[in-house]
């Protein structure tokens, strides 16, 4: 069932994206009337070409991730489970080695797509800024840094289950959503202070004008923040972005130097306040919502599996893994995704409500559209971003509208 699952959803993303590169084969010769403003002839075709290239990457890798989760499924997850059953008498800290150890190993394959994306592709146009030798650096630090992360996390939920389901057998599973939470929360102050720095350097913005403009924005909205900081994201990509990161006393306001390169100040106010616009509207709280909802269904989940002994018995596996909850948190993470993945639509659904309020609310308090619209014409043409994806692809995948999208409802907002 699981890897007729995993062949569906390979299907599907193949369908959408072959769909997706036809429509921009069919626009690529000529500039469709609707986005001369924003990309020359010259810009339209290689904005063309670029989504086109990845785009027939994503289908390598999705293939690739087929082969894995097969691979995975059928020999590598049964042999694993076999060799070093995670029983408990093993501790919860050398349970969580194993797990952490098999997940890196599925991880090795994706260092070379990697390195195909950032070399071959994101280079030919012009967005890769790493050497080979940064690049390797990086991909050290990254590796560490998961290693440890998903060590920490599988112990956690290790030592939190064998002593809950001694505490309340039945409703152990809604703490540990709980606990879940809390290390979401965590992560959302220590992310920024601690792990953020190991990639990235940043410094105070040192732009007077700019950082006078953004304070007072940020004063008028209600937004206190603790520090306004550029982050030097040239050093790895041409891409550009703002966001914030943390709460209360630990929000950021973090700038793409590649930003400041790109924009005017009003624009760059008009992206802030977009982002502003997030905090202000509540968003960030009903995500942290619907993220602990999700995990509070999965853990029913895991708690059904573990209960009904299906997993030691769908793989045949000795029955001394039968009281594992290691061993369904571990086909729950392998193999969850067949089942989250036909849901992304309704999420994208609710983000794209969400930039629409966001970029309404941007445009109420900088005095007008003007500046947000000519802001995220500057990313469509900076970043190639293909300004009209298929419908479908667009429903399925896209967590931002389109920036005609957005420009329809920011002039229908002004009027």
């Amino acid at each position: 069932m699981v890897g007729f699952l995993l062949l569906i959803k390979w299907f599907t993303e193949w369908v959408l994206k072959t769909l997706n590169e036809r429509k921009i084969v069919k626009a690529r010769s000529w500039a469709p009337d609707e986005i001369n403003r924003f990309f020359t002839q010259e810009k339209w075709l290689e904005c063309s070409n670029y989504n086109l290239s990845k785009s027939k990457f994503s289908k390598v890798e999705d293939f690739l991730a087929l082969m894995i989760g097969l691979f995975s499924l059928f020999i590598f997850l049964p042999w694993f489970l076999v060799n070093y059953p995670l029983s408990s008498h093993l501790s919860s800290w050398e349970v969580a080695f194993a797990i952490s150890i098999f997940m890196f190993v599925l991880t090795v394959p994706n260092f070379l797509l990697d390195w195909f994306y950032q070399f071959r592709v994101e280079q030919k146009y012009g967005f890769n800024k790493q050497t080979f030798r940064f690049w390797c650096f990086d991909k050290i630090k990254e590796s560490f840094v998961s290693f440890i992360f998903m060590f920490l996390v599988f112990a956690v939920l290790s030592y939190v289950f064998r002593n809950l389901i001694l505490f309340s057998p039945q409703f152990w599973w809604v703490i540990a959503s709980c606990v879940i939470l809390a290390v979401q929360l965590v992560l959302m102050i220590i992310w920024p202070i601690v792990i953020m720095p190991l990639f990235n350097s940043f410094t105070p913005l040192k732009d007077e004008s700019l950082l006078k403009k953004i304070q007072k924005l940020s004063e008028k909205t209600g937004f206190k923040t603790h520090r306004i900081e550029v982050i030097d994201g040239s050093k790895r990509s041409g891409h550009s972005n703002a966001f914030f990161t943390g709460f209360g006393n630990f929000r950021r306001i973090i700038l793409f130097d590649t930003l400041l390169e790109q924009m005017n100040e009003n624009e760059i106010e008009s992206v802030v306040a977009h982002e502003i616009g997030h905090y202000r509207l509540g968003h960030i709280p009903k995500r942290i919502a619907a993220s602990f909802l999700m995990g509070l269904i999965a853990f029913y989940f895991i708690d059904l599996f573990y209960r009904n002994n299906l997993i030691v018995e769908q793989f045949e596996l000795p029955q001394s893994l039968s009281g594992s909850i290691e061993c369904v948190l571990l086909f729950f993470i392998l193999f969850g995704g067949v089942v989250t993945y036909w849901f992304q639509p309704l999420g994208n659904m609710i983000s794209r409500k969400n930039e629409y309020e966001a970029d309404e609310y941007a445009s109420s308090v900088v005095g007008g559209s003007t500046h947000l619209r000519s802001a995220l014409k500057h990313l469509c043409e900076e970043n190639l971003s293909y300004p009209l994806p298929h419908p479908l692809l667009s429903w399925f995948h896209h967590s931002h509208p389109s920036v005609l999208e957005r420009e329809v409802k920011l002039l229908g907002s002004d009027s």
